[in-house]
């Protein structure tokens, strides 16, 4: 089957954003006065969730709007710990010149447009669905189907790239051919290959010879 689109996760898999993920996490439960945990649980918690989810886990009954508001003030004044992914451009501008459509699946909110535009590839994107776009996030496949929707692209013609097993999950569900799983990101490899992953590489130039 032809692949006409494909569909990206965001953080972890075309952006580099543990710092800014994870530095936002803790200094919003250090502003809020909440116990700061190791790097590596703020990270795991943060891995595949909603800010609302890493939350709960991190801050047990906690203010979680308070929390969130400090999160996102913090992380709008920091897209300096936003980086591209090596070979993120090129990537992009090499499946435009194959034809095929380029979307994107968050479940970061609309701040993930700003992110792209950061790096400058926001240009590259057919359609970008956030989590104010959708009632159910990844795993579920909401977000990617209205990604393709927006593409007029069926699943059986789509590949779902992403750092999570959640990514894989979501594209699985949606019907998506092929899925590809990058190591460079949030996830570990254990879960990503326990996720059923078609394909795992460790780069994002490493997709391409197989799309």
């Amino acid at each position: 089957m032809a692949i006409k689109a494909v569909v990206f996760d965001v953080d972890g898999t075309l952006l580099d954003t543990r710092e800014f993920i994870a530095q936002a996490f803790e200094h919003s439960l250090r502003e809020r006065g909440y116990e700061v945990p190791a790097r590596d649980d703020v990270v795991a918690a943060a891995t595949g969730r909603t800010l609302t989810d890493g939350y709960q886990i991190l801050a047990p009954n906690g203010d979680i709007i308070a929390l969130r508001d400090s999160h996102e003030k913090f992380q709008l004044g920091r897209f300096d710990l936003v980086t591209a992914y090596t070979g993120l451009n090129d990537v992009l501008a090499t499946l435009r010149g194959r034809g095929i459509l380029i979307g994107a699946c968050s479940i970061r909110g609309k701040m993930i447009h700003t992110m792209l535009e950061h790096v400058q590839v926001l240009a590259h994107f057919d359609a970008v669905i956030d989590s104010s776009n959708v009632v159910k996030h990844k795993p579920h496949p909401e977000g990617v189907l209205k990604v393709l929707e927006l593409l007029n692209v069926k699943a059986e013609n789509a590949v779902m790239i992403g750092d999570t097993s959640s990514d894989i999950e979501a594209g699985k569900a949606a019907g998506c051919s092929l899925t590809i799983a990058i190591t460079h990101g949030l996830g570990t490899l254990e879960s990503l290959e326990e996720s059923g992953a078609d394909h795992v590489v460790t780069s994002l130039p490493d997709i391409l010879p197989l799309i």
